[in-house]
């Protein structure tokens, strides 16, 4: 029975301390005090407290200040919280707009609340870690790219990829609206040194979420303009009904043609309702097309090539081959680009380059470890079939040997 009136007194001590935090705001305002001075003369009032508490022998307050003695609550931390709740109002405003799915809402709602609650359990430091963790690739994403590379199966992967899309367009939009506006309103109550510690911890989210977009954005730029011309037209609606509106608060238009007008910009509405579909550009035959290795072949050839080679997605930062691995493939590189780490230094791969053809010719273990730096179509041959393809394609051959030998190193002249 003690154990569970501790608790609770943990509990509600939590959730007064934050109340009283976000009370002491508005208070702040109207005396025109400042915020940190007064966020320090209740901890010293809270502290007096606890003295007399640990005196006066009380169980259950003195577990409620016991819990508040090992939790470490900074303006910083509470002003954070402050600007959550803005990111939250602007995702609202994207949901109501239509612009935002309602799957996608709740994840990022979901990830809000990851923030937040790591921000109250570990500060500032646990919310760029919590962050950082919410732009990874999920299990989902896995599974989908699992489905794909295995087995050919794309529709899972492509709909993970739209989602991303929509996830990242919709927090870049609102973290855009949090330091334009909810930041500014704390820099003035916190001051410039606090506000500038706040805005840079919040301007590297907001970068990594821009270069995460901008990663999906490179690799899809057709997708990346029909998601903008979507916004742009959920926009129009808005405009166009606000239009509606004041024309008939204004007596400008009857009720039935006013109640028409509505109905009509509705029907158009429920067209953007949904995500367009977005094609991930895995036709192997498309992706053969585009490396200049294979450009000479006949149209015979490239079909049989087409039927060898398996199209794979890779994700920023995603190791593609290990050094010291025994080589069962080689790669082709039909758009994006890749660092290669060589003891020599790095070097960077892109459109139209390929890698993991020694391995498959001398045997060895693969030599180097290839990353990609951000999105990228591959091709994949595996060995039996780089085996086939070398005999039947002798000029193709000529032009991946000398690429080899250049690589190994070998003079010919000797």
């Amino acid at each position: 029975m003690a154990g569970e009136l501790g608790l609770w007194s943990t509990v509600l001590g939590l959730t007064g301390l934050l109340m009283l935090a976000v009370l002491m705001l508005p208070a702040a305002r109207r005396l025109d005090f400042p915020y940190t001075v007064l966020l320090a003369a209740v901890g010293v009032f809270i502290g007096l407290l606890d003295l007399l508490t640990v005196s006066a022998e009380l169980p259950v307050i003195g577990d409620f200040f016991a819990a508040l003695r090992g939790i470490e609550i900074t303006a910083e931390a509470v002003f954070f919280i402050f600007l959550a709740a803005r990111e939250r109002a602007a995702y609202d405003h994207q949901f109501e707009d239509g612009f935002l799915p309602s799957a996608t809402y709740r994840i990022l709602g979901e990830q809000l609340d990851d923030l937040t609650d790591a921000l109250r359990m570990g500060g500032p430091e646990a919310y760029g870690r919590a962050a950082e963790r919410s732009l990874r690739f999920g299990r989902d994403f896995h599974v989908a790219m699992t489905l794909q590379r295995r087995f050919g199966i794309t529709a899972p992967l492509a709909r993970a990829v739209a989602d991303r899309f929509a996830r990242l367009s919709g927090a870049r939009l609102a973290l855009a609206e949090v330091v334009a506006d909810g930041l500014a309103k704390v820099r003035e109550l916190v001051g410039a040194e606090a506000g500038e510690a706040l805005q840079q911890r919040l301007q590297q989210r907001r970068e990594a979420t821009e270069a995460a977009l901008e990663s999906l954005e490179r690799q899809y730029p057709d997708y990346a303009r029909r998601i903008e011309r979507r916004l742009l037209q959920q926009g129009a609606f808005r405009l166009e009904e606000q239009s509606y509106r004041r024309m008939h608060a204004d007596g400008l238009i009857s009720g039935e043609v006013f109640g028409d007008l509505l109905q009509r910009l509705r029907d158009q509405e429920r067209e953007l309702e949904h995500l367009p579909k977005l094609d991930l550009g895995l036709d192997p035959r498309r992706l053969v097309a585009q490396v200049p290795l294979f450009q000479d072949l006949a149209e015979e050839r490239i079909d049989e090539l087409a039927a060898l080679l398996e199209p794979r997605l890779v994700l920023p930062g995603e190791r593609v081959v290990a050094r010291g691995e025994q080589g069962d493939a080689m790669y082709f590189v039909s758009n994006g680009a890749l660092r290669v780490d060589l003891d020599d230094g790095p070097i960077v791969l892109g459109s139209g380059d390929f890698f993991g053809e020694l391995a498959l010719m001398t045997h060895q273990p693969r030599n180097a470890d290839v990353i990609a730096t951000g999105f990228a179509d591959l091709l994949l041959l595996r060995t039996v079939d780089f085996q086939h393809f070398m005999a039947g394609n002798p000029d193709t051959r000529e032009k991946i040997e000398a690429v080899a030998r250049e690589r190994l190193g070998i003079d010919e002249r000797k």
